[in-house]
């Protein structure tokens, strides 16, 4: 046999929003704590599927691209872009060594 325990939470609700809940809870013929749990829960369930959905979306070259082109307009470097980076991360530790 299991048990759940549970634990409590306090949140702040202005007058308004803290009537509109006891009201639905009370259409609904059920408790505010049932009333808010439920509404949690489906929030919740509803932020896991779209967490789900963002994992899988494609991947968008052409905004990439876009971006790529406002921030950078014309301008080519020279060079590698691997150089470019190592001289990007060597500077960045010389930086945090001299804060040390």
């Amino acid at each position: 046999m299991t048990t759940t325990s549970e634990e409590q939470l306090t949140i702040h609700l202005n007058a308004d929003v803290k009537a509109r809940v006891q009201a639905a809870a009370e259409c609904k013929g059920i408790e505010v704590s049932r009333y808010c749990l439920d509404a949690i829960e489906h929030e919740l369930a509803s932020d896991d599927t779209n967490t789900q959905k963002q994992a899988y979306k494609p991947f968008d070259i052409e905004g990439l691209i876009a971006f790529r082109n406002e921030l950078l307009g014309d301008r080519v470097f020279e060079g590698d872009s691997v150089d470019l980076i190592r001289e990007a991360r060597e500077q960045r530790t010389k930086q945090l060594e001299e804060w040390r």
